[in-house]
């Protein structure tokens, strides 16, 4: 009998050390500056990435960046801050808050902006196409070439076409166009079946950084 009590007071205050452990490691983890930004752990290079700092009124904070910048920031109230940082290289970047003097540091990994496919706008949002085989009567109403980041973790547009070259192919003759933007309807309105239109030699330019890179093209095979 004497064994079964030891055993019972045994699990007992096991199990109360175990809800003070928890608690410890709850108390501990709500100490910590609550935040959101656009990816998990991720900074882009070329984009303003958006870091929104919630605030308890009854604390003291300071806010900064090691090896990136806080290109501005918005007090939308007094229980949030929003900080617009940018990152110049992929190396990663530290966040350190300060909370009533003591400091939670923040590792942030840097990449760069995924380059973009190449689609071509058919007069609908729901038509759109990134190559390979499409009808005539879709193709002579392209519009314009989009550059397409739909996997991104950003909205917007950040880049624009600066150099692009078509090629058409039709009854063995070739005709290239050398285009410094996004437009192609005086090329593809006349499209008969048979004929190719390669898309080639783009090079786009992200609009803040003013940076420039080479993407792939794509073809279109017209029926």
């Amino acid at each position: 009998m004497r064994y079964i009590l030891l055993f019972i007071l045994t699990l007992f205050f096991s199990d109360i050390l175990a809800q003070t452990k928890v608690a410890v490691k709850k108390n501990t983890k709500g100490d910590q500056p609550f935040y959101i930004i656009n990816s998990s752990d991720l900074f882009y290079i070329g984009v303003e990435n958006r870091f929104i700092l919630y605030k308890d009124p009854t604390k003291k904070y300071s806010f900064k960046v090691q090896n990136g910048v806080i290109a501005k920031e918005d007090v939308s109230s007094k229980d949030s801050s929003i900080y617009y940082i940018d990152v110049k290289n992929t190396n990663p970047t530290f966040v350190n808050i300060t909370v009533d003097g003591r400091t939670y540091s923040y590792k942030f990994r840097n990449r760069k902006i995924p380059s973009p496919v190449l689609k071509i706008y058919m007069g609908s949002s729901l038509n759109e196409s990134k190559g390979g085989d499409v009808k005539a009567s879709d193709f002579s109403k392209a519009e314009s070439v989009i550059l397409d980041l739909s996997d991104f973790d950003y909205a917007g547009g950040f880049s624009k076409i600066i150099n692009m070259e078509v090629t058409k192919v039709s009854n063995d003759e070739t005709k290239s166009y050398m285009l410094t933007d996004n437009k192609i309807a005086e090329i593809t309105k006349y499209c008969a079946p048979g004929e190719i239109y390669i898309f080639s030699k783009v090079v786009i330019e992200f609009t803040d950084s003013k940076n420039q890179r080479s993407i792939n093209g794509t073809t279109f095979f017209i029926k």
